[in-house]
């Protein structure tokens, strides 16, 4: 295949990190956690305010609601505010992701070069992938990924890219 060059940008950065962050939060076991923990405060609350004489009235029921609304929203809001801004800032900060590199993929995996070096990494050696309509990720552990914005790439590497992705196993 034809190598294909990827040059980076902030909006490729924080793209990457929306489709990251809201796979996190959408992960089963992540989901199961902050049931949880939101179930617990909820009963803990009620448990509490059956105690108190001003239990039954709107203003405190709406307290107790907001309480445990509260903790869902703060983790929704840093994962889709903070998040991004923190891309922006790595961004901006690491020199090696303005660095344009040349991808190119084959039955063997994934090559790619740059000033930094060369490298191949064989698709079962990839962790995983993740994608949506800007970009995908292919992950080489769980937290750490390389960004291939779709913007660069034609119908035909995209087609040929999923379908090594799809056959090597990698999780999606």
């Amino acid at each position: 295949m034809q190598p294909v060059t990827i040059a980076l940008t902030e909006d490729d950065a924080v793209a990457a990190q929306r489709l990251y962050g809201t796979s996190f939060l959408l992960r089963r076991s992540i989901l199961l956690r902050f049931g949880a923990m939101w179930l617990f405060l909820l009963i803990a609350l009620i448990a509490i305010s059956l105690g108190t004489d001003g239990a039954g009235t709107i203003p405190f029921t709406g307290i107790i609601i907001l309480i445990a609304v509260l903790p869902v929203c703060i983790i929704v809001g840093m994962t889709l505010i903070q998040g991004p801004r923190a891309a922006r800032q790595a961004f901006a900060s690491q020199k090696t992701l303005r660095a344009p590199v040349d991808y190119s993929w084959s039955p063997q995996g994934l090559s790619f070069s740059s000033e930094y070096g060369e490298n191949l990494v064989p698709w079962a050696h990839l962790h995983s992938w993740l994608e949506n309509d800007k970009i995908i990720l292919l992950f080489e552990g769980p937290r750490i990924y390389r960004m291939l914005p779709k913007r660069l790439l034609s119908a035909d590497q995209l087609a040929q890219l999923r379908e090594y992705l799809a056959s090597s196993g990698i999780a999606h």
